[in-house]
């Protein structure tokens, strides 16, 4: 017995075909050596809305996707870098009222940070009723690469001072 060529098997590699299309085209938007398309001169608020959507989808790819990263842990992490690129350091309850959130949602979001690898806690060495809140050198360096994606600049590593 012969078989012929199905109309559902027909219509399968069609929808494979426009499949792999879509794919070549999602993959030609967000190609990390192009980078995401910054927002015009001209104050366009959808070029904006444009910008920051694929930036948060370019941190998603990178970082990983909500739950873990979403804009408490985001807003988490901004602080840490900014604050370690200071020279400063941020303790738990500085770090929690920097991003306006309910203390018992900032602590949650940290102890998932801390158990996904993203940020430890230390002892503060000049006192140690406080905790201290630094990223891991995986973080700063998906955090380079993150710039770098979005831009399609190359960033210079920046000093921050190492975790104990």
């Amino acid at each position: 017995m012969t078989l012929g060529r199905s109309p559902i098997f027909e219509r399968l590699d069609a929808l494979a075909d426009e499949l792999a299309s879509v794919s070549r085209d999602a993959r030609a938007i967000y190609d990390p050596r192009h980078g995401i398309a910054p927002p015009s001169d001209k104050g366009n608020v959808a070029d904006m809305a444009s910008f920051l959507l694929g930036l948060r989808n370019l941190r998603d790819a990178i970082f990983g996707p909500p739950p873990l990263f979403d804009d408490c842990a985001w807003d988490m992490v901004l602080h840490l870098i900014k604050a370690e690129n200071e020279g400063t350091s941020l303790s738990v309850s500085r770090l929690c009222a920097a991003i306006s959130a309910p203390q018992t949602t900032a602590i949650r979001k940290l102890d998932n940070l801390v158990g996904a690898g993203f940020v430890i806690r230390r002892p503060d060495p000049h006192d140690r009723r406080r905790i201290i809140v630094n990223l891991t050198d995986r973080s700063r360096q998906l955090f380079v690469l993150l710039c770098e994606r979005a831009t399609g600049k190359k960033y210079q590593r920046p000093n921050f001072p190492t975790a104990a």
